[in-house]
């Protein structure tokens, strides 16, 4: 025991003569940990950066597609009525903007799909839902009423946003959006400002029914059919 304190107290000795004697050294060592420190702490930072950057998805009722087919000018062509519902996850320290959204999808020629580039437009009405005699208003962005207020443009730190958007595309031929086993792939966007642009790829359920629409939000199909396809930018 006597020899283990002996031999601690002789390496101490040791360590501070040392020192003593090299004092560039001991200099050259602190700011080389200094600067280690300062480095892992900033990957650090970086790492939490990435990992908290906001991303998109679709919420869980992801919302679907009203299809018509029709004639223009002896072609086949489809009304596509796109019903979306993003959501944007902050989970960032920082507040962010939603600047707007756009939609591509996948069409019948793969060359051209998902290259689209529609814009929101607004809804006539709220889109709701019957819960026995009670309406239920959903959430959506872009479009106000003055019994139904929509999703704010504001994304809050540590918070989840969602809110559905209306989409229409009027195509012919090999712009046509094209469904899969009653399903229909998309692209959404979001623009942040302060974070870029967030991506999403999934796919919605398709309807052929008028009534579901006209249920889900009273008068959209006539509102979609006066309407003129100025949204619809085709690159």
């Amino acid at each position: 025991m006597w020899r283990d304190t002996s031999t601690m107290q002789n390496s101490i000795f040791l360590i501070i003569e040392w020192i003593e004697k090299h004092p560039v050294s001991i200099e050259l060592i602190k700011w080389s940990l200094l600067i280690l420190g300062a480095w892992l702490l900033g990957i650090f930072r970086v790492i939490r950066k990435y990992s908290c950057k906001p991303t998109l998805s679709l919420f869980e009722s992801p919302g679907f597609c009203f299809i018509e087919d029709y004639e223009k000018d002896g072609k086949p062509a489809r009304l596509a009525v796109f019903i979306i519902n993003p959501c944007i996850r902050n989970q960032s320290n920082e507040s962010y903007e939603i600047e707007y959204f756009s939609l591509g999808y996948e069409c019948s020629d793969l060359k051209r799909s998902f290259r689209q580039k529609l814009l929101p437009i607004t809804f006539p009405t709220p889109p709701q839902y019957k819960m026995g005699e009670k309406t239920k208003y959903l959430p959506m962005y872009f479009t106000n009423f003055s019994h139904c207020a929509g999703v704010t443009s504001i994304v809050e730190p540590n918070r989840r946003k969602s809110g559905y958007i209306l989409f229409v595309s009027k195509t012919w031929g090999d712009w046509n959006a094209k469904d899969y086993s009653g399903n229909i792939n998309i692209l959404i966007q979001v623009s942040l400002l302060g974070a870029g642009f967030l991506k999403y790829k999934g796919k919605i359920r398709v309807t052929f029914s008028k009534n579901e629409i006209e249920e889900w939000c009273p008068g959209l199909y006539e509102y979609i059919i006066k309407s003129s396809p100025v949204n619809v930018s085709l690159d």
